[in-house]
């Protein structure tokens, strides 16, 4: 099953041409005389989603500028991705791509998870 991808209350109203989901583990690698190397597992790291798109036809400005508004406030809200998997983030970076045209609004976007108990606002 296929979502309109949405921050907060805007929903892309075409998903992003393209989004990367990353995940990675918060590993320590140290030596050790005569023992060798020790790695030590301190957990998952935050995932990063990563993406961009195209806001086209009369609504292109306006959907750029309601993202834009939303970007500007801060804080963190529910991100849900075009797979349906939904968790809380911060939205971290947006950028207007490239050259607009007439109707067309080019964008890249960055969100970072927040982990339960692990957000100062």
């Amino acid at each position: 099953m296929n979502f309109n991808m949405a921050y907060g209350n805007f929903t892309f109203p075409v998903n992003p041409k393209s989004f990367t989901v990353s995940a990675n583990r918060n590993i320590n690698v140290s030596n050790s005389p005569f023992v060798g190397t020790i790695l030590q597992d301190n957990g998952m790291n935050p995932r990063i989603v990563t993406g961009g798109g195209i806001f086209h036809g009369s609504t292109a400005q306006s959907n750029f500028n309601s993202l834009w508004q939303l970007f500007s406030q801060g804080g963190c809200r529910t991100l849900l991705i075009p797979s349906g998997h939904e968790f809380t983030a911060v939205f971290t970076s947006l950028k207007m791509v490239g050259e607009a045209g007439p109707d067309l609004i080019k964008y890249a976007f960055e969100f970072i998870e927040i982990q339960p108990g692990k957000y100062i606002s």
